[in-house]
């Protein structure tokens, strides 16, 4: 199988700033890289080095107020599918030392926070049959939008939603279209969200529970107190 790859990053970032880039494809036995090239534009440094256990290839750069980076590649994957449906559920005590690691919780899997909603949607599923009906809920029920999502870095930057709405959202466009329950895209959130939080896009929204000026002005003294 031919995978092309053709991946385009462009953030705005606080004056100097120091990024980790762990986007390229992984030469590895089973998966060639036929051609790749990575473009960023105007680096204020840049230095390679392997990635974890020696995989692939992650990357310092540093940049002035904006990440611009565009990465293309060919790739030709040779690699068996497994027979999921016929894998049964490993028990815990018999899980092998050099796949521990990958049962904890990382910053890209918070894997802990969605483990009510498959112990519900999923329920009496276990080993690949599990895994089946997850892979294939994630095809049908998420898709990715580019300028969603939550910040990388919450511990250190509280963005005012106000003033994000004020600045790159004037007339409500974007508001309506995610926030509207008579909304395409608002409904399928009612759609896709877990059915034991019970979301009902026919009832009126809550009251807000706090001003965002004075949440974010809290959250900021709680991460102060935490230094």
């Amino acid at each position: 199988m031919r995978l092309k790859i053709d991946v385009r990053l462009d953030y705005a970032v606080e004056d100097l700033t120091t990024i980790l880039l762990q986007i390229k494809a992984a030469a590895r036995a089973d998966q060639r890289i036929l051609d790749a090239k990575l473009d960023i534009r105007a680096p204020e440094s840049f230095s390679r080095f392997p990635g974890e256990d020696l995989v692939g290839e992650r990357a310092w750069v540093r940049v002035r107020d904006r990440l611009r980076c565009h990465y293309r590649a060919s790739v030709e994957v040779d690699r068996a599918e497994p027979d999921l449906a016929a894998m049964r559920q490993v028990p815990t005590h018999e899980v092998p030392g050099d796949v521990v690691r990958y049962l904890m919780e990382s910053r890209y899997v918070p894997s802990e926070a969605f483990q009510g909603f498959v112990d519900t949607e999923f329920a009496g599923l276990s080993g690949g049959a599990l895994a089946l009906a997850i892979r294939d809920w994630v095809k049908a029920a998420l898709s990715y939008v580019p300028g969603s999502g939550p910040d990388a870095a919450p511990y250190f930057r509280v963005f005012s939603p106000v003033r994000q709405a004020e600045t790159y959202d004037p007339d409500g466009a974007y508001r309506r279209r995610l926030l509207d329950p008579g909304e395409p895209d608002a409904r399928a959130f009612f759609d896709a969200a877990p059915r034991h939080w019970k979301l009902d896009p026919g009832a009126p929204p809550p009251e807000p529970l706090i001003e965002a000026g004075e949440g974010r002005k809290r959250a900021l003294a709680a991460y102060e107190a935490f230094r």
